[in-house]
């Protein structure tokens, strides 16, 4: 449920309920749902960035490769296309992933308000807490379809000292249906 991408001086807002091992207030809330949604986008942007070097170092030796073989068969090439290749599916991903992360930076700006403390959270959604203690800590997103809509939402199963916080929140209108 951490995420150790914040400077020394923004981690420190993190330190009072991290000490008391428990998430007291809506601000507390507010904080962790911002580091969740921090993690995600730089998770995000990490292995959307990784997925496009690839992809291009693959097209180049691609490129490369066939441009030597038609030279080798003195055949003149005047394009090659990578259509029904591996290529087209990462293209695909590149392309789902940065809608995603378009997604995440949304919500993060509907999020930051609450944060920065100069209005509310546009998020939507619920926490609550279980006096059961999981042995386990979650924090991340999901993208789930809704009556046929897609939607992506922001969970944590957070343990604390008398149990577990769980909380599952969205952009405007994502908890509807």
């Amino acid at each position: 449920s951490t995420f150790p991408g914040f400077c020394g001086v923004h981690e420190r807002l993190f330190e009072g309920f991290e000490r008391r091992k428990a998430i007291q207030t809506d601000g507390e809330l507010n904080l962790q749902i911002f580091r969740t949604l921090s993690r995600e986008i730089r998770r995000k942007t990490f292995d959307l960035d990784r997925l496009d070097r690839l992809v291009a170092d693959l097209k180049a030796r691609l490129n490369a490769d066939v441009a030597r073989e038609a030279a080798r068969l003195k055949v003149g090439l005047s394009s090659f296309s990578y259509e029904g290749t591996n290529l087209d599916g990462a293209e695909a991903y590149l392309a789902e992933g940065r809608q995603v992360l378009a997604d995440l930076h949304a919500l993060h700006a509907a999020h930051w308000p609450a944060v920065a403390g100069t209005g509310a959270t546009g998020l939507e959604g619920d926490a609550f807490q279980v006096n059961l203690a999981f042995p386990v800590a979650l924090s991340g997103m999901a993208s789930v379809t809704v009556q046929g809509t897609q939607r992506l939402w922001l969970m944590g199963v957070i343990p604390q000292a008398q149990g577990t916080l769980i909380f599952l929140v969205g952009g405007p209108g994502s908890q509807a249906g």
